[in-house]
């Protein structure tokens, strides 16, 4: 039986850029990259290393969802209703939301350019939002995203801060897997 997803171990930060360049040059038809590691284990390092070493600036191609989605719900003056997640049933309504404004900046982003590192995700815990399923069409026809997931993977499941199946094995087209600095 061929394996479709490759989850690729390392160990040290210049294995993992080689990982991601290898990945990001490689023509291929949807480019969802996870790179995930237990906190601390380099992934936002490795990164934003890799944008340095090719010139891409980080205001451009780099964006923190934790600060990119409350940044939006203060714009949409949502801000509040994260606080009533659960005394008020609002958990699905701002999942709905989040995900929509994710949608809405991959698919704008991806229009102009090829490649975005997606970091910080960790207040899409709570809601559940599979980031790869969302960046899987946005990031077609020879364009990547790259999603650092604080976590692990084993037996072709991915464990977002310790919880399977919110980040889909399913939509990514590699796993790179940095094991925690000592």
């Amino acid at each position: 039986m061929m394996k479709m997803y490759k989850v690729v171990k390392v160990t040290d930060f210049e294995s993992g850029l080689k990982e991601i360049d290898s990945f990001v040059v490689l023509p291929k038809v949807r480019g969802v990259l996870v790179v995930i590691g237990e906190s601390p284990s380099g992934k936002t390092t490795s990164v934003k290393q890799y944008l340095t070493s090719r010139g891409l600036p980080e205001d451009k191609y780099y964006l923190n969802i934790n600060d990119f989605i409350m940044t939006k719900l203060k714009q949409r003056q949502d801000y509040k209703a994260l606080e009533l997640d659960d005394k008020r049933g609002f958990l699905e309504r701002n999942r709905r939301i989040i995900e929509r404004t994710l949608s809405k900046k991959f698919t704008e982003h991806f229009k102009n350019n090829d490649l975005l590192v997606l970091d910080a995700i960790e207040l899409l815990f709570r809601y559940e939002v599979n980031l790869a399923a969302l960046a899987y069409e946005p990031a077609s026809g020879g364009k990547t995203c790259i999603i650092c997931v604080p976590g692990s993977v084993s037996v072709e499941k991915i464990y977002f801060m310790g919880k399977p199946g919110i980040i889909s094995y399913y939509h990514c087209d590699k796993i790179i897997h940095i094991e925690r600095r000592k």
